[in-house]
C-alpha cells in the first residue's frame, strides 16, 4: 500500500542533489503524477512547495494553497495563468509572508505546516 505522506509515484530531478535519480512508480498507477518526492538515502521525502517551502509533495499545497505547476525560481516573476490565476510565484511568496496564504482570499483555507512538513 502506498502512503503518499511517506512515498510517492514520481519526483522532479531539478536540483543538483537529485541529478541521476531515475523515475520510479512504487505506488499504484493512479497515483502517478500526484506526488513529488526525492530519494534521500533509503527514504522518500516530499519535495517542498515552491511558494511556502513546506514539504507537502506537490499538487495544491494545504499550507499556502499554491498549486505546483512546475514554476520555480528561474521564472518566478512570470504570471502563467492556469491554476494560480493572475499570481506569479514571486507575488504568491510575498502574499504568504504577509497573509499566510498565496492569496489573501485563501486565508481561511490554509493550515499551519505540520512538524514533518517543515524544512
Amino acid at each position: 500500500m502506498c502512503r503518499p505522506a511517506i512515498c510517492c509515484a514520481w519526483w522532479r530531478a531539478d536540483s543538483p542533489s537529485d541529478q541521476g535519480l531515475k523515475r520510479t512508480a512504487p505506488g499504484p498507477a493512479y497515483l502517478d503524477g500526484l506526488w513529488n518526492a526525492a530519494g534521500v538515502g533509503e527514504r522518500w521525502v516530499p519535495v517542498p512547495c515552491p511558494c511556502c517551502g513546506a514539504r507537502t509533495g506537490g499538487g495544491t499545497c494545504p499550507v499556502c494553497f499554491w498549486t505546483d505547476d512546475g514554476q520555480g525560481d528561474t521564472d518566478a516573476d512570470v504570471v502563467r495563468g492556469g491554476p494560480n490565476g493572475d499570481l506569479s510565484l514571486t507575488h504568491a511568496r510575498l502574499n504568504f509572508a504577509v497573509y499566510g496564504a498565496s492569496h489573501p482570499r485563501y486565508q481561511d483555507m490554509v493550515r499551519p505546516a505540520r512538524p514533518d512538513e517543515r524544512v
